[in-house]
């Protein structure tokens, strides 16, 4: 597909952002760039977020960060920042201690969580890192027993929250308020986290529509009031992508355009993965989440390595196979879906569901390590082309 013409020195090959994507990415690169070739990882943390986990953190105090010095091969260098721009033709990143050249990027610069209700950013706490789920934690153990808990989102993300928040603090009054429930879903799997849900003692306000927060409660666009001792945010993420310019190509929802093999629109030897990327014309189904953002993260990596080595990159494939929801930490739903991320009737339940979300969750770290032992482990399911 795409062949460049060489660089005169040998090259030195960026990665930006280290969640699951620029991790994994950096591991691979690690092993397919010839010896002497610089790598760097620029990231402003010096741990990934686990952010699958961060619903626990929330309710139960789990940490969820893990040291990049016990993810990263020793071949990678961290530098500390954050990119605040990208010059194309200079070959630059500049971040706030000033720029950083390279010859290959890859650009994996994730999503942050969105917040498009009047009253959210002041007066609703979301899952957006770490600190700030273990001082939501800390409030969930300050309140009475009866305060009321509303979280806001029907998403899986959203359900996990509240089924989390319940089981683990079973004498609050907890809300789920929801324009959509479970949408992503079947029927069926739709109806089995609601069942649990409702066993946990959740109260589940769907559909709704959350017209503002304020410092009482969430005002509903009915005039309805859920009052709120403390209201969590769970209604989606934006890609990080347009937070660094670099006049590329964006689509709607302000993600890179790429082209198949993963590559920036007019734009030689620039790779981007993860929630940052916008799916190709081969792939319109890719959402985002580390699912997706993995298996992006290996073939941009892979293909970045063969573009500065002259050889042909190749397209990137994938399928999805599945989606899981945790409920608390005794029950679960895996939804089988179509390569095309499309609910089937098949839905698991029970125990044998918990023991899969939870090796699906240990999975993902796993991978970030073996990557790092043996360049290549990491592989994905490629039934769409």
């Amino acid at each position: 597909m795409n062949t460049p013409m060489l660089p005169s020195r040998a090259p030195h090959a960026l990665v930006v952002g280290g969640g699951y994507a620029g991790v994994l990415a950096a591991n691979r690169l690690a092993h397919r760039l010839p010896a002497g070739h610089a790598l760097t990882l620029l990231t402003a943390e010096d741990a990934l977020l686990d952010r699958v986990r961060l619903h626990e953190t929330l309710a139960r105090g789990r940490p969820a960060r893990i040291p990049l010095a016990r993810l990263l091969h020793p071949r990678v260098r961290v530098t500390p920042g954050r990119a605040r721009s990208i010059d194309r033709g200079r070959r630059e990143v500049h971040t706030d201690a000033g720029p950083i050249p390279f010859d290959a990027l890859l650009l994996a610069v994730g999503s942050a969580p969105s917040s498009p209700v009047p009253g959210v950013a002041a007066h609703a706490h979301g899952l957006r890192d770490e600190d700030r789920a273990m001082e939501n934690f800390r409030r969930l153990g300050a309140l009475p027993a009866g305060a009321p808990v509303v979280v806001l989102g029907g998403s899986l993300t959203a359900i996990e929250t509240a089924a989390e928040i319940a089981e683990a603090h079973p004498t609050l009054a907890v809300t789920l308020a929801a324009r959509d429930f479970a949408p992503t879903l079947s029927p069926q799997g739709a109806a089995a986290a609601r069942c649990v849900l409702e066993a946990l003692g959740v109260i589940v306000r769907a559909p709704t529509t959350c017209a503002e927060v304020t410092p009482e409660g969430v005002r509903l666009a009915d005039g309805a009031t859920l009052p709120a001792a403390l209201a969590v945010w769970a209604g989606g993420f934006d890609p990080a992508g347009p937070s660094v310019p670099g006049e590329f190509s964006l689509d709607a929802r302000g993600r890179v355009r790429v082209r198949d093999d993963l590559s920036a629109l007019d734009a030689e030897g620039i790779f981007v993965a993860g929630d940052a990327a916008a799916p190709t014309d081969a792939l319109p189904f890719h959402r985002m989440g580390c699912a997706s953002a993995m298996p992006m993260g290996a073939t941009a990596a892979d293909n970045l390595a063969a573009w500065l080595a002259g050889r042909p990159t190749t397209a990137h494939r994938f399928a999805f196979w599945m989606q899981c929801v945790s409920l608390g930490r005794r029950a679960a739903v895996v939804q089988s879906v179509t390569p095309d991320d499309r609910p089937t009737a098949r839905v698991l339940t029970g125990r044998a569901a918990v023991l899969v979300k939870e090796s699906v969750c240990r999975f993902v770290i796993g991978m970030l390590r073996a990557e790092r032992t043996l360049g290549g482990a990491y592989r994905w399911p490629k039934g769409a082309a």
